[in-house]
């Protein structure tokens, strides 16, 4: 009966992990699985790069894929 939401890190036959907002893994039996969805909208707030000169949230995005 519990809902649990984060990023799709990997699934097998055996289980799905996924990763939390706040970056822990977890790790969750395939046989105890009812349901797996996709969000049909993004984990990003909206007006997040608002603020943002579009300069500036290029350099923020070209920073980000450096991280990968």
């Amino acid at each position: 009966g519990d809902i649990v939401s984060g990023f799709l890190v990997k699934q097998t036959t055996g289980q799905v992990i996924l990763k939390t907002a706040d970056l822990k893994e977890i790790h969750i039996p395939a046989t105890t699985i009812d349901k797996l969805t996709a969000e049909k909208i993004s984990s990003m707030p909206d007006g997040l790069l608002a603020d943002l000169e579009p300069q500036q949230a290029a350099d923020l995005l070209e920073y980000l894929a450096t991280l990968k």
